[in-house]
């Protein structure tokens, strides 16, 4: 018997060995379970992925189904480079068939030996799952396809963190189109309505006017805060397209969504409205503070982005002023003189020149001006 087995390793090493040179009569030689097996065996000895994927994809043609599978349940590197291999050629179908009678194999023997994919294999036909969902022509379907996702990596999420991150990603995507598509209900005649209205009566107030409505189906989170943001932006916090809602709703952070709110008032123009964003009152001696929760570097270029450039040209203009004022709120000084000098507000170049004590570069500045 131990003769035979030598026998059947040296075999094997000899089909491997000639089928990585190019000829693959030894390999076929190899007909029966046994000497397929040591084959596949010696291929992963060697820890060489193309042999083993050679080995594999010589099994899935000469075994059953049935088989096949069942080898390589059994064999979870063999299983791991044939995933890899189907990922790779985006053979989404069939991988996600794999994973699932690998899944149901591992689930029989689960009773008798511990299974070597068992969590890989969960969170790949969870993935499945969230690739499917992203093919679906419908909001409906996606909804319904993601639902089946999170569920899916929920009921076996315990202990398994990345089952629990993919649930709650799914989770959060479908509350992100289901809101998108009340949203779409509710500004379609809106905007509509806003549209049928001749010019003379338009309300320049009323933001279906002034600006083009994109569709707000299968966009980001970000956009659709920004959405949110710019067409309702006085909406009650419990409106279905309320920013601020939403924000809470998807666990948006603070920052985003100011900048989000600061965003749309500067492409309305609302300037002062956005001065008045940034004040507060200290809690104890009641002065007017300025504080702004996204700093106040992205709100001068909020004000170049969106602001008249012939505006942003004139001292005199309030719009400077205001940019100037920002400037002189920024904490790194070093920051503000360059942001000062890149941008022309020559003011508030000077000032961060002077809180940095530096005499040098005062001077290059007013030869510059």
């Amino acid at each position: 018997a131990v003769e035979a087995h030598k026998d059947v390793d040296i075999a094997a090493v000899e089909a491997l060995r000639t089928a990585e040179e190019g000829s693959l009569d030894r390999l076929i030689g190899c007909r029966s379970l046994v000497r397929k097996r040591a084959v596949l065996e010696c291929a992963l000895a060697m820890s060489n992925r193309d042999a083993v994927l050679l080995v594999v994809a010589w099994l899935r043609d000469t075994l059953k189904r049935d088989l096949f599978h069942q080898e390589l349940c059994v064999q979870p590197r063999a299983a791991h480079v044939y995933a890899a291999y189907l990922r790779e050629m985006h053979r989404w179908e069939e991988l996600e068939a794999f994973y699932t009678t690998i899944r149901a194999l591992e689930l029989q023997l689960a009773r008798t030996s511990a299974p070597g994919l068992r969590t890989d294999t969960c969170a790949e036909l969870a993935y499945s799952m969230v690739r499917r969902a992203l093919t679906k022509a419908t909001a409906d379907e996606q909804v319904a396809a993601l639902k089946e996702a999170a569920d899916f990596a929920s009921t076996l999420a315990l202990n398994f963190a990345e089952l629990e991150a993919i649930a709650e990603h799914c989770n959060v995507w479908r509350q992100l189109t289901l809101r998108q598509m009340e949203v779409e209900r509710n500004d379609v005649p809106l905007a509509a309505a806003a549209a049928a209205l001749p010019a003379e009566k338009a309300d320049p107030s009323n933001m279906f006017t002034r600006f083009p409505r994109p569709c707000v189906l299968a966009a980001s989170v970000l956009e659709t805060v920004d959405y949110c943001a710019l067409f309702h932006a006085s909406d009650r916090q419990d409106h279905v397209a309320s920013p601020k809602g939403l924000s809470k709703a998807l666990g948006v952070s603070d920052r985003l969504y100011w900048y989000c709110a600061f965003t749309a008032l500067a492409r309305t123009g609302a300037w002062e409205l956005m001065r008045r964003a940034t004040e507060s009152r200290a809690t104890f001696s009641g002065k007017v503070v300025d504080r702004s929760p996204i700093g106040f570097r992205p709100l001068i270029c909020l004000i170049y982005t969106y602001g008249d450039p012939r505006d942003l040209k004139d001292p005199r203009d309030e719009l400077r002023k205001l940019a100037v004022h920002f400037a002189g709120q920024m904490e790194d000084r070093e920051d503000a003189l360059k942001l000062c000098a890149q941008k022309g507000l020559w003011e508030g170049a000077i000032a961060a020149c002077v809180d940095l004590r530096d005499e040098d570069r005062l001077g290059e500045l007013r030869v510059t001006i």
